[in-house]
């Protein structure tokens, strides 16, 4: 024959609180006050009386928010916001769905988040911090990531006849790529950009001549700012004159 009955004090001593009636109390924030229930069961059952819960109300704000970051996979973002009132937790939180659902981030609960290890399937991501479990949250930041530059084939010296076209080609990884291809006549002391055609994962050099023997090419691959270029190992072109035999 359970029944409940919660009383509130804000500061005059313990008294009812009109129809909260269930195991279960929910009240709106408004002061600083301490809440119990009294647990009656059927007479001459004696009613008990739980310990006291004290709500403590704090004002929280922000005076800095979390600002959008725009990085390089090998790279980290950083976020922070600084705060006014009595705050008692932080909690970094994220969403995939433009902030219609947010998840913690574990063991995120400072000032200041530091986000390492993203790939561009983190863009898009929102971030945000919460104060004193959900008191206030913060604005949302949005995280923006490309993929690093990463050559996974380079080019391989090449051995031709006069005349013979010879293709240099690489391979790369990363986020929006684009090529140059340069050459070297001095054993690599000095690079130029390729008068055409050289902006592209492959080269060729058309038809050439013995004054291209030892010519080297290499292959700069650039990505999206903030990820940093890369070039490429150079490589050699052999050129043998076509000798024909006379009969």
């Amino acid at each position: 024959g359970i029944t409940y009955q919660w009383e509130v004090d804000t500061g005059s001593g313990f008294g009812d609180i009109s129809g909260e009636t269930n195991a279960t109390l929910t009240v709106t924030a408004t002061v600083n006050a301490s809440y119990r229930c009294v647990v009656s069961g059927t007479s001459p059952c004696t009613p008990v009386i739980s310990d006291v819960a004290t709500l403590t109300i704090s004002s929280v704000s922000f005076l800095t928010q979390p600002q959008p970051q725009t990085i390089c996979s090998d790279d980290t973002a950083t976020f922070s916001v600084t705060t006014d009132g009595a705050v008692s937790s932080y909690q970094w939180q994220y969403s995939t769905d433009s902030g219609a659902n947010w998840f913690d981030l574990s063991g995120e609960t400072a000032d200041t988040l530091v986000l390492g290890g993203q790939t561009s399937a983190s863009t898009g991501y929102l971030i945000r911090c919460s104060l004193n479990a959900c008191a206030a949250n913060s604005n949302a930041a949005l995280l923006t990531v490309y993929d690093v530059v990463d050559i996974t084939a380079q080019p391989t010296n090449q051995s031709v006849c006069t005349g013979v076209n010879a293709t240099f080609t690489a391979a790369a990884t990363g986020s929006g790529l684009s090529y140059q291809w340069q050459f070297s006549t001095n054993g690599g002391s000095s690079w130029n950009n390729v008068a055409s055609g050289g902006n592209t994962a492959s080269y060729t050099v058309t038809s050439p001549t013995g004054a291209s023997n030892n010519n080297q090419y290499q292959v700069i691959v650039s990505g999206t700012a903030p990820c940093s270029p890369v070039t490429s190992a150079a490589a050699t072109l052999t050129v043998t004159e076509d000798r024909k035999s006379v009969v």
